[in-house]
């Protein structure tokens, strides 16, 4: 099986031990709702160092959102990825996000000039990531199902990237045929989706991944992927796809925000695994009236959670979970 892999440049934020962290951890915001916890909370690893001050952004505490205070820069290398694959697309692009979290992605977005649709189905994290995070304004925010208005919004994107984690569950409903079909109608015909997933891709762990790829090229689309650095439990799977065919010659390094070479190399030509690299033949074309996504990443999830809480634990001391 092959997966193609990108190269850390900067592994001082993966290599930090959280357990070490010098000061506690302030809550800045903290909410109970119908979908869950929500909150963004900020440590500084050195007392002496503003420059180490880290705000986070947790869903059901597991973490969504992880940036530098002093810079605004995301600290998690799959939102440089995905900011350096997107840069293939010129300024004044039409890019929609499902799934906003802290905005990261939105502020790479319209760092490379384009404009910026994003649909977010809880408002209180609408709220922090313009509050706490300081997204721009210029990212036209849509509270609403993501599915919802992929079905009922009137307008052609350039770009669409998915990053729907809910703590650590995908939800069913925004990866089946039924919904790629309406991704495709407000896409422009050589336009690209950016799929962010958890990391596994063999075994049984990652039978959700091959189901997604399987949807995808099932539903008519030119599928390729990549893996960011890390193990399988602890890195991100990069799923792309265009309804015609994928075409990275236009990726120009010097295109990149400055802000992603420090945290992730991503060469030129990129490193892709292609959807027939991998055996599909057990896993599932996924449809609507079968939601079975919670069962398929299983493992997937659980890992993912404990991966977490054995990393983020310590913000949680002294915080009440209701």
């Amino acid at each position: 099986m092959i997966v193609a892999t990108l190269t850390i440049v900067s592994l001082q934020y993966l290599m930090h031990r959280w357990e070490s962290v010098d000061s506690s951890v302030k809550v800045l915001y903290k909410s109970e709702g119908l979908l869950g916890q929500v909150i963004v909370g900020r440590y500084q690893n050195s007392p002496q160092d503003s420059s180490a001050q880290r705000d986070i952004l947790w869903m059901n505490r597991h973490p969504q959102t992880f940036v530098n205070v002093q810079t605004g820069y995301s600290l998690w290398p799959y939102v440089h990825v995905v900011s350096c694959i997107s840069s293939m697309k010129p300024v004044g692009a039409r890019a929609l996000i499902l799934g906003l979290g802290g905005g990261s992605i939105a502020d790479e977005y319209l760092r490379l000039g384009f404009e910026v649709d994003a649909c977010e189905l809880d408002a209180r994290i609408a709220h922090a990531a313009q509050s706490f995070f300081h997204l721009s304004p210029k990212c036209n925010i849509v509270v609403d199902d993501g599915r919802h208005y992929i079905r009922t919004v009137n307008k052609k994107y350039d770009l669409i990237a998915l990053d729907v984690f809910t703590g650590e569950s995908i939800p069913s409903h925004i990866l089946t045929v039924g919904s790629f079909k309406d991704l495709r109608r407000i896409l422009t015909d050589d336009g690209l989706i950016i799929i962010n997933f958890n990391g596994f891709i063999s075994g049984i762990p990652g039978l959700g991944s091959r189901s997604v790829i399987r949807t995808l090229s099932s539903s008519g689309f030119d599928v390729k992927f990549l893996a960011t650095p890390g193990t399988e439990a602890n890195r991100n799977l990069i799923i792309l796809a265009s309804p015609g065919k994928l075409d990275f010659s236009g990726l120009k390094v010097e295109r990149f925000n400055a802000c992603c070479p420090p945290v992730v190399h991503v060469p030129v030509p990129l490193p892709l695994s292609f959807a027939n690299d991998i055996d599909l033949q057990d896993a599932v074309t996924l449809v609507d009236d079968k939601p079975i996504m919670d069962v398929l990443n299983a493992y997937a999830d659980e890992k993912g959670r404990l991966v977490s809480m054995s990393e983020f634990n310590w913000a949680f001391k002294g915080v009440e979970i209701f």
